[in-house]
């Protein structure tokens, strides 16, 4: 069974929006508490798409089985060089090479699909402006961590009970990888203002 990564297309919507439902309703992987309509994954999308960020998603087949994206980390434009990363997998492919069968939490991130797309990720990101990438996980999401640090990601932060969700606090923790020499490499003239 071939794994596939390549950009997202429009007609992708249905398929994250349901992996995605996943982690909204049955997880503290994401903040969110309603799951977003498809039409509102198909904003999202364009949204990210048109900010110049990259958006890729794992295929087996014809079937998205998992997505990752960057999107602005913050608003101001003196944020412009650093970005955030987002990774989610189809947690009902267990034994695919889709997750490893733990805990939902661990689901999330560990196997070889969460990599590939991490990787290709990374290089999209490498290519452009980006000379910071973070990633935000669950405290208690040690294979979403395990991910990140495999990738050159080192923890920053850790923020407890941040975040309130299926009646208990939870605490997130923050990620960091330097991209195109990082601090070390000043923005290239031809992106200054964007």
């Amino acid at each position: 069974m071939e794994i596939i990564i390549r950009d997202v297309k429009a007609e992708d919507a249905t398929a994250i929006q349901s992996i995605y439902s996943h982690y909204v309703t049955d997880t503290v992987i994401t903040f969110e508490e309603d799951v977003p309509p498809v039409e509102e994954m198909h904003s999202r999308i364009k949204t990210i798409l048109d900010a110049g960020y990259p958006y890729i998603v794992a295929c087996i087949g014809q079937q998205v089985v998992g997505y990752c994206y960057a999107s602005t980390y913050r608003p101001r434009s003196g944020y412009r060089f650093t970005c955030e990363s987002s990774v989610y997998l189809d947690h009902r492919k267990k034994g695919m090479g889709i997750g490893d069968g733990r805990s939902i939490i661990d689901v999330a991130l560990m196997d070889d699909t969460g990599k590939k797309l991490m990787v290709e990720l990374l290089c999209q990101l490498e290519k452009g402006r980006w000379r910071q990438v973070l990633a935000s996980t669950i405290a208690d999401n040690p294979a979403s961590i395990a991910l990140h640090e495999s990738l050159g990601f080192v923890q920053v932060a850790m923020t407890p009970a941040v975040g309130w969700k299926l009646n208990r606090w939870v605490d997130t923790i923050t990620l960091q990888k330097s991209l195109a020499g990082g601090r070390d490499t000043p923005p290239s003239i031809s992106t200054c203002h964007e």
